[in-house]
């Protein structure tokens, strides 16, 4: 499960490069409609070796279809957030997410959370501030896009929490794959863009689009459902240092100390939560 996460987690990043790239020349509407055809077309696949199909009537569940919803809105707020602002920003904001997922669990679900982690969540918020403090007012609000995805993204986790247990993860991330698709034609036929002309050079980013987005969404669905939850969950953050990595290395994108220190300070308050919660759960 550990190996899954990580290998997860590199993968993902790699689909986040891409989409960086990609953004330059495609509306992001484009993108995410391009991001739920890989979705439906791999998952589709996977669910249909598995016994299962996508056309299934638990797809338009409430869970289902608000899953489906926050899908849409992580898509966008991503690829909005690359397009305006540095890979680097945008994977250190997003490491904000397991502090959203605890706050969305207490909503969602009355998870009792202690004086302890309530105090560990306002300091990894501090620590978000701190992030996008010093380039907040130059990076085209790119950070608050940032932190809409990882918003919608934790919508999505505890959504799934919610999908009946008999429904496979290849056809909930298919749905999710059917949403995208709709959600990106159809803000684009609203948007009224000419649909761009695609270039030669423009084939392997989509390839690595498509592959970083398959291999991470399936490794990290089935690493949490492989290994414990508690050991498992924490090695999300290693998104950060492949995320850094090709920001410094391929997109010339420079730290700052503030950036570092506000980083430290959140996944600190996210792994601690996650120890929290594990002796909480065992007790």
């Amino acid at each position: 499960g550990m190996l899954l996460m990580t290998i997860s987690m590199a993968f993902l990043v790699a689909g986040d490069s891409a989409v960086k790239l990609l953004s330059a020349s495609y509306s992001p509407f484009v993108l995410i409609f391009s991001m739920g055809f890989a979705a439906v077309l791999i998952f589709g696949a996977v669910a249909r070796l598995s016994g299962n199909s996508l056309w299934d009537q638990r797809a338009f569940g409430r869970a289902a279809l608000f899953r489906s919803v926050a899908e849409i809105a992580a898509a966008c707020a991503m690829v909005v957030a690359l397009r305006n602002t540095t890979l680097s920003l945008v994977t250190m904001v997003v490491q904000a997410m397991p502090l959203l997922v605890t706050i969305g669990a207490v909503i969602a679900f009355q998870e009792v959370v202690g004086l302890r982690r309530w105090v560990a969540i306002l300091i990894g918020f501090l620590g978000v501030v701190l992030i996008v403090g010093p380039v907040g007012a130059d990076s085209s609000n790119g950070w608050f896009f940032a932190l809409l995805a990882a918003l919608a993204i934790s919508v999505r986790d505890l959504a799934s929490r919610a999908v009946p247990k008999e429904v496979s993860t290849s056809q909930i991330a298919g749905w999710g794959g059917i949403a995208m698709m709709i959600g990106g034609l159809l803000a684009h036929l609203i948007s009224g863009d000419p649909l761009p002309s695609p270039q030669s050079t423009d084939l392997f980013p989509f390839v690595v689009l498509v592959i970083g987005l398959a291999v991470g969404v399936f490794s990290v669905s089935a690493a949490m459902r492989l290994g414990d939850v508690s050991v498992v969950a924490p090695f999300r953050y290693t998104r950060l240092p492949f995320g850094l990595m090709v920001g410094v290395l391929f997109f010339d994108e420079r730290l700052t100390g503030n950036m570092i220190a506000g980083t430290c300070i959140v996944v600190a308050s996210g792994l601690y939560i996650w120890w929290r919660e594990a002796r909480a759960t065992k007790s």
